[in-house]
């Protein structure tokens, strides 16, 4: 149990330091085959000589000021890796307090049982960076459903060159959910706690994913991990400055902040292609473009927006009415 009484759920580690500070929060693969973030968080592990203990239950680090919860959102997901346990659910749309109110019952997906057993956690912490990346090649880059300025000082100095806001929650309404439902989306409207009261003068949390690019893109490990530390010194959660692992860019402070605006869905039978060029996250669009056409028949899918396309899907022979990717506007 931790100081809260809080249970600390299975994959989850709990390390209390050795001074007041905040009570932040690192997560890695809540999609279970996003390696990428996994791989991260099993690195800061053993930066913390937990990588060869067990997963719920707490543990005291001079490290630290604060608490950190530090583990992997979905095991079991992970252990298949499969981005869930079973298909049609996500558990990163399955935050829906509306749902959550409820008893639990023999219906339940896995997915919801999940996200039971890690509200109790999110909604207690003041900082979360939810490491995810992509599943077509994409620059890096920031994702929650609503941006603040004090989201934009604790981000500040990661690289990435793009923040992408959904306050529409265009993503969980394409699969038919009222809410967001997603990590940060528990942290920005029911997390934070006395630290974020003192130091934002804010009563909720401040939580981002950090969207690490191409899940099979190894190459900027290092430099997230640095990034994170370097966010939990700044925070004042680290206690020893970390060494700089790389130069930053000169985009690192200059970031163009979009939002989710538009679905594209398909909407006539067989199999798809995108236009040369178009199957990357954040090309370029302009409204009236022919995104992809169908490979039979040739019928085009055009653009309704100027923007960034976003999430594009595999090429299949996908239900009539899924969607196909999304587009971001500038805002």
């Amino acid at each position: 149990m931790t100081k809260n009484n809080l249970t600390v759920p299975r994959g989850i580690y709990h390390i209390k330091g050795r001074n007041n500070g905040p009570i932040f929060c690192l997560l890695a693969g809540i999609h279970g085959d996003e390696l990428f973030g996994i791989k991260i968080i099993k690195k800061i592990l053993k930066d913390f000589n937990l990588d060869q203990e067990k997963s719920g239950k707490t543990y005291n680090s001079n490290f630290i000021n604060g608490e950190l919860y530090i583990g992997f959102g979905n095991p079991a997901a992970i252990a298949k890796r499969t981005r869930s346990v079973t298909p049609n659910t996500d558990l990163n749309r399955s935050f829906q307090f509306s749902t959550l109110k409820n008893p639990t019952n023999k219906n339940d997906s896995s997915a919801t049982l999940r996200a039971r057993e890690l509200l109790p956690i999110l909604s207690s912490v003041d900082i979360l960076i939810d490491l995810h990346s992509t599943h077509t090649k994409s620059t890096p880059f920031i994702c929650l459903g609503n941006t603040t300025q004090n989201h934009t000082s604790i981000y500040k100095n990661i690289d990435v060159p793009y923040i992408l806001t959904d306050p529409d929650c265009i993503l969980s309404k394409d699969i038919g959910l009222p809410e967001l439902g997603t990590t940060d989306y528990v942290v920005n409207t029911q997390g934070g706690g006395n630290w974020n009261k003192e130091k934002y003068s804010i009563n909720t949390g401040i939580g981002f994913a950090y969207e690490s690019g191409y899940k099979k893109n190894m190459q900027r490990l290092k430099i997230i991990q640095n990034e994170i530390y370097q966010i939990m010194y700044e925070t004042m959660t680290l206690v020893n400055k970390p060494n700089l692992l790389y130069k930053k860019n000169n985009y690192a402070n200059i970031k163009q902040t979009y939002k989710l605006t538009a679905i594209v869905r398909k909407e006539l039978q067989g199999k798809f292609k995108f236009k040369h060029g178009l199957e990357v996250g954040w090309v370029n669009i302009t409204k009236g473009d022919y995104i992809e056409e169908y490979t039979k028949t040739k019928n085009k899918i055009f653009a309704t927006h100027t923007g960034k396309l976003l999430f594009q899907k595999k090429n299949s022979d996908m239900a009539t009415g899924s969607s196909l990717c999304y587009i971001a506007t500038r805002i």
